[in-house]
């Protein structure tokens, strides 16, 4: 690696440090207890119908929000009914990476607005997306929740 590589590698390091803060590898709640179920929570798909999808469209469209933000945003509020600690949501994007959004703790950890959340991904997290999840790892950041959008018709799915 040379000089130059090494010195934008450490930079971006850096930057991924500012992004991320004290934010913990782990969101540390036992769905187990809050199911009453026996085993962990793992839902592999949600499907919704094709008016829903219209409409959550039509809603980011009007305030000019991505359709990822908008379901990373509900993910989060959800999330945020069982911890107020600091947690990353692992976005999947294409190729396997997983880019980390981290989320303040604390009561008020949940008052970003949905413009906000926007404006923190696409200009502040998006533009080092191409940075090894592996990298990050190194770094003692991580999740344990991650999220994978799939926008292919119900139509297309049958």
């Amino acid at each position: 690696m040379t000089m130059n590589a090494t010195l934008e590698s450490a930079n971006l390091m850096e930057t991924w440090k500012s992004i991320l803060l004290d934010t913990p590898p782990r969101l540390n709640v036992d769905f187990r207890s809050v199911f009453l179920g026996e085993g962990p929570l793992n839902v592999k798909s949600v499907i919704i119908d094709n008016a829903l999808v219209s409409n959550v469209q039509a809603f980011c469209a009007r305030n000019k929000l991505s359709t990822e933000t908008f379901v990373l945003e509900v993910l989060h509020q959800t999330l945020r009914a069982y911890s107020h600690e600091s947690f990353c949501i692992g976005m999947c994007q294409k190729g396997g990476n997983i880019i980390l959004v981290p989320f303040k703790g604390t009561k008020n950890g949940g008052m970003e607005s949905l413009q906000a959340v926007h404006n923190r991904w696409t200009n502040k997290i998006l533009p080092y997306s191409e940075t090894p999840y592996d990298e990050i790892k190194t770094m003692g950041y991580g999740c344990n929740v991650t999220l994978s959008i799939n926008q292919a018709s119900n139509q297309d799915l049958q």
